[in-house]
């Protein structure tokens, strides 16, 4: 019976402490934070609408103590980052120059190269025509020796038969002595043609 009475002490202080706690409770869950909640969200819709309501916040914060040195540290780390994304912005413009000079630079690298391929295709071709004249001079200086053995009237008659051109290289090709002979078996007028033709 004892412990029953006990319990029934304890449970009416009990009782009464939770008593003395609901009006402050009443008033936290019916007053405060309503208002509390209220307040955000007019805060967010104002935000939303354009309203500077964080700026506001924030200029009212640096007049209290303390938070004006945290606003500095973040206005200057916000203008070190600035600082940084121009740098980088700056960067990435050189980047780009860059490489558009390279890209310059391959396109005449491409054409320098097509130009020393022409050049050495041409020099190559130069140089079959001088084999082709060497071998020609060989050629002719061969048949002017064979020419300069015979009289001038048997050179003369085999010489007609070939083409002017061919007969100029032979008889450059010939001692001037023998040039002078074969020119003089010639007929006037052939030996005029060669003789303005280089002979």
């Amino acid at each position: 019976m004892k412990s029953n009475g006990k319990k029934i002490k304890e449970t009416k202080v009990h009782d009464e402490d939770m008593h003395r706690m609901r009006p402050l409770s009443w008033m936290f869950y019916y007053l405060f934070l309503p208002i509390i909640a209220t307040t955000i969200f007019a805060a967010l819709a104002l935000q939303i609408l354009g309203y500077n309501v964080l700026g506001t916040l924030e200029s009212h914060l640096m007049e209290i103590d303390g938070s004006h040195t945290q606003s500095t540290y973040a206005s200057s780390t916000t203008s070190e980052l600035d600082a940084l994304h121009i740098q980088m912005a700056q960067k990435q413009l050189t980047i780009e120059s860059l490489h558009g000079q390279v890209s310059l630079l391959n396109q005449e690298l491409s054409q320098s190269k097509l130009d020393v391929v022409s050049e050495m295709s041409k020099i190559s071709s130069l140089q079959a025509k001088i084999n082709q004249l060497q071998s020609n001079n060989a050629s002719w200086s061969k048949q002017a020796a064979i020419y300069s053995n015979m009289s001038s009237q048997q050179a003369v008659a085999i010489l007609m038969q070939l083409p002017t051109r061919e007969q100029v290289f032979v008889v450059k090709a010939m001692s001037a002595s023998d040039q002078a002979s074969t020119l003089a078996a010639m007929p006037p007028k052939q030996a005029a043609i060669l003789l303005q033709d280089g002979a």
